[in-house]
């Protein structure tokens, strides 16, 4: 899942650059991955199309001290806290970057192909955004992402119905490369999220055997908190996830 969504990978890859992990050009790269190129418009000073580089680098000479990530949905904005058009385009998307420090809130606003095999995504730059603190931390984020995967195995086994049809063999996250020096308890973090997400997804596509509607009620509702501390999870180690700079 995570592997599709372009904001992870701009947090990740744009904290690298902003402490001095990777240069301007390897970061681009580590945002687009092997298969895409992205455009970041209405940037300050310059509101012309910019390559990821380029946009990195005016960040960079803004001020933006670190990148946070919000990974939004209807009834919980995580990690936004206005202006309320920005919060709803960032639901409606379903993900943001935040440079919080500078009032600045990033959107993929379109995905068009770009020769073969290839895609093409554009940003747009919001100012005057607030950044919400979501408060998690690896350690509360581990143990509640643990609690809401044991209480939902219970509820489930409770109902005698399945979590889903296929499990995820390997999670998105790890398909796509971190940058270098990323904490190796936020990476793992990541990916346990990133794989209990696929699994919730790959659940709700049909009711898991329920005989009842009300019993696929459950089985839905038994689902919602490991989703939501799923996403609280890949917001924390986003977060987290890049190691103090070389001195």
């Amino acid at each position: 899942m995570l592997a599709d969504l372009p904001s992870v990978w701009f947090v990740l890859w744009g904290n690298a650059v902003l402490a001095e992990r990777v240069s301007l050009d390897e970061g681009a790269e580590g945002v687009a991955g092997p298969n895409e190129r992205h455009l970041v418009e209405n940037m300050p000073v310059d509101p012309e199309p910019a390559t990821m580089a380029v946009a990195l680098g005016r960040l960079r000479s803004a001020g933006a001290r670190r990148l946070s990530l919000a990974l939004p949905v209807p009834g919980d904005p995580l990690g936004l806290g206005g202006p309320a058009a920005f919060t709803t385009a960032a639901v409606a998307a379903g993900e943001a970057v935040l440079a919080g420090d500078r009032g600045l809130g990033l959107l993929p606003v379109g995905r068009a192909a770009a020769g073969r095999d290839a895609a093409l995504v554009r940003w747009e730059v919001t100012a005057d955004v607030v950044a919400a603190e979501p408060g998690e931390r690896l350690g509360p984020a581990e143990t509640a992402l643990r609690l809401a995967l044991l209480a939902a195995a219970n509820e489930l086994a409770s109902l005698n119905v399945a979590a889903g049809t296929d499990r995820p063999k390997r999670s998105s996250a790890q398909r796509r490369r971190l940058p270098p020096g990323t904490d190796g308890r936020a990476a793992h973090l990541l990916e346990t999220a990133d794989r209990m997400l696929d699994t919730v997804a790959a659940a709700l596509v049909d009711d898991g055997g329920a005989l009842s509607a009300s019993q696929a009620a459950r089985r839905r509702a038994a689902l919602a908190p490991l989703e939501r501390a799923a996403r609280r999870a890949v917001v924390a180690a986003c977060a987290l996830a890049m190691s103090e700079p070389r001195r």
